[in-house]
């Protein structure tokens, strides 16, 4: 007897209508559009991939005026975990431009995935095939396959080769001319790693939207995912020598022991929390004020946990965060900025 048939849920976000393939029957959980959450999550994280964007068009900008030319700069880089149906993701490639996005779960999970990113790359298949348009100017969707617990090192390179394929060779090219020949001058973004490992793009921001599954109840997640998701997410923000890879995170309380006994635990532990809106109202603060010493982010963050403690069951919690550094981190990576 052949499967049960996925079908398909509709939502908007940004004013923007979107249709995907949804697959409950098989996938349980991971087959469902979680409508409240991606919204949420997608509101807070536009505002921010643009600014971003604007920041690194900036750079390119003076970089040009130094004569250091390029054939443009790299778009903001975005990783998520456990993605399903890859709405959060998709939404936020719907609306922002020059963003690479890379939509990563279990091999069972992500075939699914991967069909909803071809209905809006895809364009108009069959009739009954669902197609959303294109994404957002200069935007380009992929989906991976990774199990929480592994290096998002393979999800990095399929990054590098969405950016090519969508660049027709390389979006981050030099041309003939901004070079003189023998001159072995680096370029700043370049894709390659230093002798530490650490990539130099890395990830800009790493999206988790309701991936706190309970153990056992269904058949992908026997195991408690919490401490893989954990170090995933720890080796996704290490990836980048450069950036303080953004952390932001929503999910429903259902067992406030469970998942917010994580994120003022475990999670609290590796990372500065900062509980936000939602709403995209909240929009107002600097991103690159999150330092281990800066009292800011050290209030913020007693203010995140003091929220996360006083949620009820039901509530729906975003959070931003960004991975604590080590002693020491901070004065390497000032150096090498200085090197450079």
């Amino acid at each position: 007897m052949p499967p049960h048939p996925p079908t398909t849920a509709s939502f908007d976000v940004f004013d923007r209508a979107l249709t995907l393939h949804v697959d409950p029957d098989a996938l349980n959980e991971a087959g469902v559009v979680w409508r409240d959450a991606v919204r949420s999550l997608a509101r807070v994280a536009a505002p921010r991939c643009l600014r971003v964007a604007a920041s690194v068009e900036g750079l390119f900008a003076r970089d040009a005026r130094c004569g250091v030319g390029f054939a443009g700069a790299p778009p903001v880089r975005v990783l998520e975990l456990g993605a399903g149906t890859g709405a959060c993701g998709l939404a936020l490639a719907a609306v922002v431009p020059r963003a690479t996005c890379v939509l990563t779960d279990v091999d069972d999970v992500v075939e699914l995935t991967r069909r909803n990113v071809a209905s809006f790359v895809d364009g108009v298949g069959a009739p009954d095939e669902v197609a959303n348009g294109p994404l957002a100017p200069g935007s380009v969707c992929v989906a991976a396959a990774l199990r929480w617990g592994e290096s998002t090192e393979a999800a990095e390179r399929a990054a590098d080769e969405a950016d090519a394929a969508a660049a027709g060779g390389g979006r981050r090219r030099k041309e003939a001319t901004d070079v003189e020949e023998g001159d072995e001058k680096e370029n700043a973004y370049d894709d390659e790693k230093n002798n530490t490992g650490k990539s130099r793009r890395g990830w800009d921001f790493v999206l988790a939207c309701e991936t706190l599954y309970v153990p056992g109840t269904w058949d992908l997640f026997q195991e408690d995912t919490r401490g893989p998701l954990l170090r995933t997410l720890i080796e996704a923000c290490s990836r980048s020598r450069k950036k303080k890879t953004v952390v932001m995170m929503a999910f429903t309380v259902r067992d406030k022991g469970r998942e917010v006994g994580w994120a003022t635990g475990a999670f609290g532990e590796n990372f500065w929390m900062r509980r936000l809106r939602g709403g995209g109202d909240d929009d107002d603060d600097d991103d690159d004020d999150d330092d281990d010493d800066d009292e800011t982010t050290r209030a913020r963050d007693a203010d995140a946990r003091a929220s996360l403690e006083a949620a009820a069951e039901g509530d729906l919690v975003v959070l931003r965060a960004r991975a604590k550094r080590e002693e020491g981190e901070e004065e390497e990576e000032e150096e090498e900025e200085v090197d450079r």
